[in-house]
């Protein structure tokens, strides 16, 4: 696994640094958006953005309040994380049925969770209780990885949102699960 970060401006810039990492040579792609930007149709451009340039990638991502990148915090800006693997397999959903955060969590490992599943990383945006989630995650399954958060938002007025290549949802959970005997979780 390698792992590419870039601070996002356009989409000129994303396709020379895409390029110049030589990102499409590998097959499985994750890709984990930081947006400070809680704009919905600026998130659909990335996305958007993404697609065109890695049409194999899986995103996930959430908005935030404090973007981190090499170290360095900033706000409203849209930080890009792009790991590559060789031979794990990613699987990404995104729940906004009107069900429990428990039932969510169900929902999410009945659907993405497999006898190789290492690890899921999970999104929810700020309605979603994060220890109910959990909590149904692992009824299904206790022995898989689970990392994430709640998405953030750097001003009172605007939305939390989450979001996987299939769109960008509110009062919602977005989460990629990755799998393979040769991806270890210590």
């Amino acid at each position: 696994m390698k792992t590419y970060n870039v601070k996002y401006r356009d989409f000129k810039t994303l396709q020379l640094y895409v390029n110049s990492n030589d990102i499409m040579k590998y097959n499985n792609i994750l890709v984990q958006v930081f947006s400070g930007i809680c704009n919905k149709e600026f998130i659909n451009e990335v996305i958007r953005n993404l697609k065109l340039l890695i049409p194999q990638c899986k995103i996930v991502g959430a908005t935030s309040s404090g973007e981190i990148l090499n170290g360095d915090i900033f706000e409203r800006e849209c930080i890009i994380s792009i790991s590559v693997f060789e031979k794990t397999i990613i699987k990404s959903i995104l729940v906004k049925d009107n069900i429990s955060d428990f039932s969510k969590g169900v929902k999410i490992a009945n659907r993405i969770i497999s006898t190789d599943t290492k690890a899921i990383i999970s999104f929810g945006d700020s309605s979603i209780m994060g220890e109910e989630l959990l909590n149904g995650m692992n009824s299904v399954n206790d022995h898989v990885l689970v990392a994430g958060g709640i998405a953030g938002k750097s001003d009172p007025a605007y939305e939390t949102y989450v979001f996987t290549e299939e769109g960008v949802e509110k009062n919602a959970v977005a989460a990629v699960a990755l799998e393979g005997e040769f991806f270890k979780c210590k």
